[in-house]
């Protein structure tokens, strides 16, 4: 399979250090460690920024055919500061090549190819790279269209770019904060989860919609189920890119056709396994998760969805 993500490609900045980063590049950097081919259709400056991505990811085998070189604007960076749970502040660079990613020939070549792709809201705040991300779904014949909406502050430039990319999506996935961010766009939604995302699917012919909820695992629905996964109780190192991990397993496992429990179960390993290393693209190998799979599942862990969504957590 092939599963690409469009969008951003930068550096995570840390206070000791730095890791190649960016959500779309998460996803796909996850496909690859999962092992099935991940593409990263992005833009990076024509700076020693850019010149150092470029050479990671070519050293780790990434195809960097679709890595466009942007002369004007250095290449993206997000600075991170972890507070005392391992959860991440962002401030992202106001301006990036990624920003102005081009719609070419390249690209309209490549979109009947892709088995799936994945894409966000940050990375069409510009309306350059907006235009280009869905000229680029809906050239995408076959492909498994992916949603993570993953906001990074919020104004009405988002809420455009949910509508308008909404009716191109299969699966959709959500942090707690995001469902919150969904529900005020969608105000005639159940206000419970595990009404509102089969409600979510229905309305708008998705496959899946997914909500994550870190410790305490996930809910997902494909309309007529709706299934609860319990999360998996550890000490996180960095939280940062867990959910790109999450996501990327899981639409490895729905492509595979694995039922809906099976999918989110594996995909709450990937993402642990993610959380127990600093930056969000760890190197390791499918036996890093079958180490953490023997695990036993934290007994406290709610087992009903509607149990957890009294807690104050």
């Amino acid at each position: 399979m092939l599963l690409a993500g469009i969008g951003e490609l930068l550096w995570d900045i840390y206070p000791d250090g730095r890791y190649v980063g960016g959500a779309t590049f998460n996803f796909v950097h996850h496909v690859q460690q999962l092992g099935h081919k991940g593409l990263i259709i992005s833009r990076i400056g024509n700076d020693l920024a850019g010149e150092e991505l470029l050479h990671l990811l070519q050293k780790r085998e990434f195809d960097t055919d679709f890595v466009q070189i942007d002369k004007e604007r250095g290449t993206g960076y997000v600075v991170i500061t972890l507070d005392e749970n391992a959860e991440p502040s962002f401030e992202c660079s106001p301006v990036a090549p990624y920003d102005y990613l081009e719609w070419n020939d390249a690209l309209f070549e490549l979109a009947p190819r892709i088995d799936a792709v994945l894409y966000g809201t940050f990375a069409q705040r510009n309306d350059d790279a907006a235009n280009t991300t869905k000229a680029f779904l809906q050239a995408c014949s076959k492909a498994v269209k992916v949603f993570d909406v993953n906001f990074r502050g919020w104004d009405k430039n988002m809420r455009s770019t949910v509508f308008d990319c909404l009716p191109l999506t299969d699966i959709i996935k959500m942090n707690e904060n995001e469902f919150q961010r969904m529900k005020e766009l969608f105000p005639e939604l159940p206000e419970d989860a595990a009404e509102c995302l089969p409600e979510l699917v229905k309305r708008n012919g998705l496959q899946l919609a997914c909500l994550t909820a870190g410790k305490w695992g996930c809910l997902i629905s494909d309309g007529p189920r709706t299934v609860y996964c319990p999360g998996i109780k550890i000490q996180p190192v960095d939280t940062t890119g867990a959910g790109d991990a999450f996501i990327a397993a899981l639409t490895i496992k729905f492509m595979e056709g694995a039922p809906l429990h099976h999918a989110g179960l594996f995909a709450n390993l990937v993402a642990v396994n993610t959380i127990i290393h600093k930056g969000a693209t760890p190197v390791y190998t499918i036996d890093a998760i079958r180490n953490i799979e023997q695990a036993r599942y934290d007994l406290n862990v709610k087992e009903e969805w509607r149990e957890y969504m009294t807690q104050d957590v």
